[in-house]
């Protein structure tokens, strides 16, 4: 990401920028995260960045509208293309999995900031545009984290099947993979 900002030859905290980079920032500290902290510690701070990775992405596009900053390099072709659908609706959601309540909530919420920022950078050619795509991602976000949910349920209810097919043999469920005397 910043080899891009530079290659643009912009200046790296233009407003601009500081879009890209306030997407990115807890991403970077949760990576930091994993190379600084002990393991348990990283464990814990995982789950607590799921909120402000969304809300990062909600602050940058408040930020970029009421700045009126340029889109950073790519960045139209992003909020035209699938890219913000993939990223948005799919990759997100699925990476920081919330309830679906929450995410039902967050989908709403995000619509108002995800429709003013498609018609500021002009990704959108009206309003009735803006919001149907930004009805889209919230749907495949809350459809996303729906099977996501489905799919650990399954594995759950499969690994306890499993265990409770497997011979008792006093070791606590576990079988005994050796001769005991």
């Amino acid at each position: 990401m910043t080899v891009l900002l530079f290659r643009a030859r912009a200046n790296l905290w233009d407003v601009g920028n500081l879009v890209t980079l306030l997407t990115a920032l807890p991403g970077v500290v949760t990576a930091l995260g994993w190379l600084l902290l002990p393991g348990k510690a990283w464990l814990r701070l995982v789950p607590a960045a799921k909120l402000p990775r969304y809300i990062a992405f909600m602050l940058a596009k408040a930020v970029a509208i009421w700045r009126g900053a340029s889109p950073p390099p790519g960045h139209l072709e992003y909020l035209k293309g699938l890219g913000i659908m993939l990223h948005q609706g799919l990759f997100l959601p699925a990476a920081c999995l919330l309830t679906p309540g929450a995410a039902a909530v967050l989908a709403l919420i995000k619509c108002v900031p995800c429709a003013a920022t498609l018609l500021a950078s002009g990704a959108a050619a009206s309003l009735r545009q803006a919001c149907l795509r930004c009805a889209v991602i919230g749907v495949l976000a809350l459809v996303t984290t729906i099977f996501c949910h489905a799919y650990m349920r399954a594995c759950f209810a499969l690994q306890r099947h499993t265990a409770a097919e497997r011979p008792r043999d006093g070791s606590g469920g576990v079988p005994c993979r050796t001769k005991c005397t």
